[in-house]
């Protein structure tokens, strides 16, 4: 109001310049402020999109719906996802239209369009000014493949949390007199508990058969607490690591998928042996009081295919144009 005011002053004078002034300063204000709206609604339609995300890859991917009845059945649809949604993201909160929009564009039959029109409205247009001759790149397809293995960070941390439950359930009822003497006396003699150490049994595909193995436990949940951390710090685009992975070049982009792929298919093999191992230690009336990892371990084993699925396109493409190259066959392209 006091803008107005002042603006209205200077109009009602005879100086021409700060008309002007005021004028153009009215022009740019206008402009900037449509431009920061503009901005506000791409940032409201970033969050919602990740949001929905979330909610596919935390909550979706481990329920299994009738495609005839999610959306005829919706009552009993949400009520599924809700409690999947408190055991998976209590720490965010709920947002039953956001659920509606996710079911709709995975579940109707307007599916198809709406997911179109999620995919224009996020679409960054390209600037005309900036395409150049360049080298072909398949820098891409190695950065999908490292963000796919990022989105594992909240399952790795979920199941950080369920196999920590579940080994201080087991301990609790291990508690017994000889167990609390030892603790005591660890304490007084100030001595750190050991490591605990689990003998697990593993399927051996070159046998076909299995074979047992010691794991220290203790260890294992250090480095699967820093994996989840290190993919969650991938998942961040804001974050230095994606920043350095998206300055990284091919062969190290390259290196960095191989190593963790090869780092998660070693935990997910750990993590079905425990699943059985702390089954079968409870008492039988004690199980069902056990967190279950299936639904995580499916989900590990789905993306760790993924991912190396990118691995193998970017070695084939990769080929593809070596082979190119030495039958002389030029690779730069012209805008």
């Amino acid at each position: 109001r006091t803008l107005v005011e002042i603006i209205g002053g200077l109009k009602g004078g005879n100086d021409q310049i700060s008309i002007g002034i005021a004028a153009d300063g009215l022009l740019r204000l206008d402009k900037g402020s449509k431009a920061i709206l503009r901005l506000l609604k791409e940032l409201s339609d970033y969050h919602r999109e990740a949001y929905k995300l979330e909610i596919r890859l935390r909550v979706m991917d481990y329920l299994s719906f009738d495609a005839a009845t999610v959306i005829t059945h919706k009552d009993e649809t949400m009520r599924q996802i809700k409690r999947k949604f408190s055991e998976a993201m209590a720490d965010r909160p709920f947002y039953p239209e956001l659920i509606d929009e996710v079911l709709l564009e995975d579940y109707s039959g307007e599916g198809p369009r709406l997911k179109e029109g999620v995919l224009k409205k996020l679409n960054i247009p390209k600037n005309k000014q900036r395409e150049t001759i360049q080298k072909v790149s398949f820098k891409s397809t190695l950065l999908e493949g490292v963000r796919m293995l990022g989105s594992l960070s909240f399952t790795l941390g979920d199941t950080h949390r369920k196999l920590s439950q579940n080994y201080s359930f087991l301990e609790s009822s291990k508690n017994s007199f000889f167990n609390k003497i030892r603790r005591l006396i660890q304490q007084m003699l100030n001595k750190e508990e050991t490591d605990v150490f689990y003998e697990l049994e593993y399927f051996d595909p070159t046998t076909a058969g299995s074979k047992i193995e010691e794991l220290n436990f203790t260890q294992f949940m250090i480095d699967l607490d820093r994996k989840s951390r290190f993919l969650n710090s991938i998942a961040n685009r804001g974050s230095v690591t994606n920043q350095k992975l998206e300055g990284a070049d091919e062969e190290q982009l390259l290196t960095v998928l191989s190593k963790n792929i090869e780092e998660i298919q070693g935990m997910h093999k750990v993590l079905i042996a425990l699943d059985l191992f702390f089954k079968s230690e409870a008492q039988r009336e004690d199980r069902e009081k056990l967190y279950g990892i299936k639904p995580e371990i499916t989900g590990i084993k789905n993306l760790i295919v993924k991912a190396n699925q990118k691995r193998h396109d970017y070695i084939s493409k990769k080929e593809e144009m070596d082979q190119m190259k030495r039958l002389g066959i030029s690779l730069d392209r012209s805008p």
